[in-house]
């Protein structure tokens, strides 16, 4: 079984992203992802050990970025989503439409429609965050990843964000966590 809690990131005026901590680790999933983002060694080990997969990401995308150039981008680019992603969740904006529901998209490409309990994501060029939707403007942050592949099930670090996408969902799920006004009981402790 997973023991986790669901940590509150942006509360004011009220909590609309929330991010899982497992209760084996330090840190909650985001602080974990941006860190790792943001880690120089960690990301030379990470395209050194991929670097067949930035070859193809390169191909793909008609790019040519080396293992350096890859982690220079990737550092970049984690500062870059910071700021986009609480700008996005800042209840000020609102009025500008930068809200959560234009930075998070289904998971699944061929969506269309939103729902209670939906699989979704966020990207900024090749990191993603991985989240579930409650309601509009409403995630809880599973996870996030560098992904270099077309498809999740590619690479174990990916699919080991497929798995736990799927765990929060049960545990949301199980625990009745489906809409704001549970949410809004779970940071009132009732």
């Amino acid at each position: 079984m997973i023991t986790m809690k669901i940590v509150p990131i942006i509360e004011d005026p009220e909590p609309i992203l929330y991010t899982v901590q497992y209760l084996n680790e330090e840190k909650d999933e985001l602080d974990k992802a941006f860190d790792e983002w943001m880690d120089p060694e960690f990301l030379k080990h990470f395209f050194e050990l991929n670097s067949e997969d930035l070859k193809a990401y390169n191909n793909f995308h008609g790019t040519h970025y080396t293992v350096d150039e890859a982690v220079s981008k990737t550092i970049d680019d984690a500062f870059d989503f910071q700021d986009l992603l609480y700008e996005a969740a800042d209840p000020g904006n609102k009025t500008e439409l930068k809200i959560l529901q234009d930075l998070f998209e289904p998971l699944r490409n061929h969506e269309n429609e939103y729902y209670s309990l939906q699989k979704s994501k966020a990207r900024n060029s090749w990191l993603r965050f991985y989240a579930i939707r409650i309601e509009e403007n409403l995630y809880v942050i599973t996870g996030g990843c560098i992904k270099l592949t077309q498809k999740m099930k590619e690479r174990t670090h990916t699919d080991l964000e497929l798995k736990k996408i799927d765990q929060v969902k049960r545990y949301l799920k199980n625990k009745g966590l489906i809409n704001k006004k549970a949410f809004k009981e779970l940071e009132l402790g009732i």
